[in-house]
C-alpha cells in the first residue's frame, strides 16, 4: 500500500512542502531509504544520512532545508516521537500490542500461529521462507514450553516443574533457530530474557541486531538514535507493565 505525502501529513496533523502527490511505500533510516521510501530524520544530526540514501521525500525537523538535500518533498515533525508513532500506525500496523502482551495466553497463541495478523502477519517477513512456522507440540508440552519462555521475563509465580519440562521441549523444538544463552545469536532471535525490561530495551534500541531480528529481516527502525535512553527504558517498562495489565488499567491512563 502506498501513501501520498499529502495524506501522511494530514494524518499526522503536520505541515508538508514540495510534491505532495509523491507516494511512498514505507519508511526507513536516511542512509538506507530507497526512492519509494520516506527517510526519517527528525533531528539535524541525521540529516546528512539522506545524501547517502536514495529517498525523494523525508520527515524532517522544522525549518530543514529539504531542497538543499536534493529532496522532492518534506514533512515537518515538530514532535518527532509523536510523529513516529503516528507514522507507524498509518503505514505499518505491525503486531498488536495490547494488555496481556507477553503473558502465558499471548505466548501460547503466538507459538500456535506466529503469522496471524495479531503477531507477524502484517509484516513482509510473514510471506517469506524465513517466516516462523507454528510450533507443533502436544498441548501439555506446549504449556511447558510457554512456562519456560514466560520465566525468561522474570515474572513471579513460575511453576518450576513445568519450566524444567519446558527446557526439554525447547531443546527438542526450538534450538535449530533460537538460543537462550545471553549474548548468543542464531538464525532466529535470542530468547534470553524474553519479555524482560532489559530485553525490550535492547530490542527497541536496535531490532536489527543479530540478537534480535537481524538487519535482513527487520522492518522496524532502530530507536537508539531518535529516542533517549530514558525514553527507551520507559517504553520497555510500559511493555512489561502490559503483561499483567487489563484494558481497564490501560484506559485509566487516559490519552497518551
Amino acid at each position: 500500500m502506498t501513501h501520498s505525502i499529502r495524506d501522511i501529513a494530514r494524518a499526522l496533523g503536520v505541515e508538508a512542502e514540495g510534491d505532495l502527490d509523491l507516494r511512498v511505500t514505507g519508511a526507513a533510516e536516511p542512509q538506507a531509504a530507497g526512492p519509494d521510501q520516506l527517510a526519517l530524520a527528525m533531528d539535524p544530526r541525521y540529516g546528512e544520512g539522506i545524501g547517502r540514501g536514495q529517498a525523494r521525500a523525508a520527515m524532517l525537523w522544522p525549518g530543514a532545508d529539504w531542497r538543499a538535500m536534493g529532496l522532492k518533498a518534506a514533512i515537518f515533525a515538530p514532535r518527532g516521537r509523536l510523529a513516529m508513532a503516528g507514522l507507524t500506525r498509518l503505514m505499518d500496523p505491525g503486531p498488536v500490542i495490547a494488555p496481556g502482551h507477553g503473558d502465558r495466553v499471548w505466548l501460547t497463541e503466538f507459538l500456535k500461529a506466529p503469522n496471524h495478523d495479531k503477531f507477524w502477519g502484517r509484516t513482509k517477513l510473514s510471506t517469506t521462507d524465513n517466516a516462523m512456522k507454528p510450533v507443533e507440540l502436544s498441548e501439555t508440552d506446549l504449556a511447558d514450553l510457554v512456562e519456560m519462555l514466560y520465566a525468561e521475563s522474570g515474572a513471579e509465580g513460575i511453576d518450576a516443574a513445568k519450566r524444567e519440562r519446558g527446557l526439554q521441549a525447547f531443546e527438542s523444538a526450538c534450538t535449530d533457530c533460537h538460543s537462550r544463552e545471553e549474548g548468543v545469536s542464531s538464525s532466529g532471535p535470542s530468547l534470553a530474557g524474553l519479555g524482560s525490561r532489559e530485553h525490550y530495551l535492547s530490542f527497541i534500541s536496535n531490532p536489527k541486531s543479530g540478537l534480535h531480528m537481524g538487519a535482513d529481516k527487520s522492518e522496524m527502525p532502530r530507536f537508539d538514535k531518535d529516542l533517549s535512553l530514558a525514553d527507551r527504558d520507559a517504553l520497555a517498562e510500559f511493555l512489561v507493565w502490559l503483561r499483567t495489565a487489563t484494558q481497564r488499567d490501560l484506559d485509566a491512563l487516559g490519552a497518551l
